[in-house]
């Protein structure tokens, strides 16, 4: 009876939106459902799309990568050095023209240049336009899950925004967003770092393959 509730209660919410999508006049709308929402929310009036996202996880301990392929050697001293050298040596620090600040007030009144000047060169990719509302809803005010928001700072201006998440051992990136290629090799090393610095065995990306950076990992 519970899940027949919730499923109306979702149901619900779906006839709301659509409704909320016609009376504002908006394109479309989506959403990435459950398996249990997904009917509620094709019954609603929803489209379903089939649409291939990777999960790409990137390895910052070689004994977590290993271990369950290779149950006899992930304890070998020989990962736990390697790991040592992979943090040592061929972990690279960010360039120093870029800050990486957690989101503060400072940075609101870049935000939305920075949303600009990324939708106007990747004018073929929808994304959501991470405005303060956007930010302050899913990152600053949420209180179900602990998420945390950067910017990449280089002379006062806004090069991109990292949105993360970390649960059992592993750093989600939730939202990633760059201005170029360099912006984003900079993002990279940074996650590596935040990685080591609070002892995360590695890092997982949902990403459409076809991805810039898919091919910098």
């Amino acid at each position: 009876k519970t899940n027949i509730k919730n499923k109306r209660v979702f149901l619900e919410i779906i006839l709301n939106i659509i409704n909320f999508q016609k009376k504002n006049k908006l394109d479309f709308i989506f959403g990435f459902p459950s398996k249990t929402a997904l009917s509620s929310q094709i019954k609603g009036g929803f489209n379903y799309e089939k649409i291939d996202i990777l999960v790409y996880n990137y390895f910052i301990s070689y004994q977590i990568k290993f271990k369950n392929k290779f149950k006899f050697f992930h304890n070998f001293k020989i990962l736990k050095l390697i790991d040592l050298i992979n943090k040592i040596f061929l972990i690279s620090s960010p360039s120093s023209d870029f800050k990486f600040e957690e989101f503060n007030e400072n940075h609101i009144q870049k935000l939305n240049i920075f949303n600009d000047s990324v939708y106007k060169k990747y004018k073929d990719h929808y994304t959501i336009y991470k405005n303060y509302k956007y930010i302050k809803w899913k990152y600053l005010e949420n209180k179900t899950s602990i998420y945390k928001i950067y910017t990449m700072i280089k002379k006062n201006k806004i090069y991109g925004i990292i949105g993360v998440k970390i649960e059992n051992n592993k750093l989600h990136v939730i939202d990633l967003e760059y201005l170029n290629i360099k912006s984003l090799a900079n993002i990279l090393k940074f996650l590596k770092q935040f990685s080591f610095k609070h002892e995360l065995n590695h890092i997982e990306f949902w990403m459409d393959p076809k991805d810039n950076y898919f091919t910098k990992l």
